[in-house]
C-alpha cells in the first residue's frame, strides 16, 4: 500500500502585507510557523492571559472549528505569533496570526485538504 502525502496550500492574506509583502519576508515568516511548537487542547493547556484570550478571540471571529491545537512564539518580538490548528470537513486549517497588543493580524493559513 502507498503512502499517501496531504498537500499543502498556504494563503497569505493582504491584511497581513505589512508583514509578508516580499519574498524575503514569507520566507522569515514560513521559518517561524515550521519551527512553532503545537499545544493539544485536548489535554488541557495553560498560557499566559495575552495569547490565551487572543487566540479564543480569533478562533470566535474567524469561526476557526474544532480547534485541536494551538501554539504561541516570541520569534516576532515585540509581537507575539499565534498558530490555531482547525479541522473543517474538507480538510485541516493552520492559522498564524501576529498580535500587535491591540489588533490580531492574520498573516496566512496553510490548508491539508482530506
Amino acid at each position: 500500500m502507498e503512502a499517501t502525502t496531504q498537500v499543502m496550500e498556504r494563503t497569505w492574506t493582504n491584511v497581513g502585507i505589512d508583514y509578508n509583502s516580499t519574498p524575503e519576508l514569507k520566507v522569515k515568516l514560513a521559518g517561524m510557523f515550521d519551527r512553532l511548537e503545537w499545544l493539544d487542547v485536548s489535554e488541557g493547556i495553560t498560557m499566559g492571559m495575552m495569547p490565551g484570550e487572543g487566540i479564543k478571540a480569533a478562533i470566535e471571529e474567524l469561526k476557526i472549528p474544532k480547534v485541536s491545537h494551538v501554539a504561541t512564539s516570541n520569534e516576532m518580538a515585540p509581537y507575539g505569533l499565534y498558530g490555531i490548528r482547525g479541522h473543517f470537513s474538507n480538510g485541516r486549517a493552520d492559522v498564524y496570526l501576529c498580535d500587535e497588543g491591540s489588533s490580531l493580524v492574520v498573516l496566512a493559513s496553510d490548508f491539508y485538504p482530506n
